[in-house]
């Protein structure tokens, strides 16, 4: 069987160090967002972004700065969104998708573009519904629900994702209607049973991060349930008995 293309990962015209600077440049500024440092954060995004865009300019067919640029990309418009400004996320969102887009066509083995894909679709999914239509959003989850289901080998993180995409179609469901058919509650439903036995097979591959799962919005669809509680004080315990 013939194997994966080459790659060209390595620099052309390009300088590597400005590929190195720019990595600093991303790292800060996910520092300054986890900080809330919204502004600092956004000038180091940008800083990076000029610096990837210049070099996929001079060396388009170096994967590793369009794949650069695509994570800058997201994460900035993942910050705006953060920070209540959807509209202006939006076209980052959007390029950081065309990039991804193109690079899966070009390396379809390469599965971590899949995973930068499906990550794109929920950042589709939580915007609002004066941004983007629900359809738009509920489409964009689906497709990174399909994407994570179809991966050969998930991890622990995979499934956990996939868990919290499903999570996030429920509400998506009906909004902005004043009441649900029963079609519609019962896919809802269905959707949040399903997310909460992925979930669980999350926990049993290995995923034990009590305190993301404690805190994470992509969640809240479930957090009413009791076995999602349940789920949660077991977590919890484990932790607590490992240390």
């Amino acid at each position: 069987m013939e194997g994966p293309p080459k790659v060209n990962y390595y620099p052309g015209r390009g300088n590597p160090r400005q590929r190195l600077l720019a990595g600093m440049e991303v790292s800060l500024a996910f520092r300054r967002r986890t900080a809330r440092e919204f502004e600092a954060a956004l000038r180091l995004y940008q800083k990076a972004r000029e610096i990837l865009e210049r070099l996929v300019d001079r060396n388009p067919s170096v994967i590793s700065f369009r794949s650069d640029l695509a994570g800058c990309y997201s994460g900035l418009g993942l910050m705006l969104t953060e920070v209540r400004r959807p509209s202006e996320a939006l076209p980052w969102l959007r390029k950081a998708h065309d990039i991804i887009q193109r690079l899966i066509v070009e390396q379809p083995f390469v599965e971590g573009f899949k995973r930068l894909l499906a990550s794109n679709c929920v950042h589709f999914g939580r915007m609002p519904a004066d941004v983007i239509p629900t359809s738009e959003a509920l489409d964009a989850l689906r497709r990174g629900e399909h994407i994570l289901v179809a991966l050969p080998k998930p991890t622990p993180d995979d499934r956990y994702n996939l868990a919290f995409t499903r999570a996030l179609i429920s509400p998506l469901i009906g909004r902005g209607q004043s009441a649900l058919t029963p079609a519609q509650q019962a896919e809802r439903s269905g959707c949040e049973a399903l997310a909460m036995k992925t979930l669980r097979e999350a926990i049993a591959e290995g995923y034990h991060d009590f305190e993301n799962m404690n805190t994470d919005g992509d969640l809240d669809a479930l957090r009413a349930r009791k076995d999602f509680q349940g789920l949660l004080r077991g977590l919890k315990t484990r932790g607590e008995a490992a240390n």
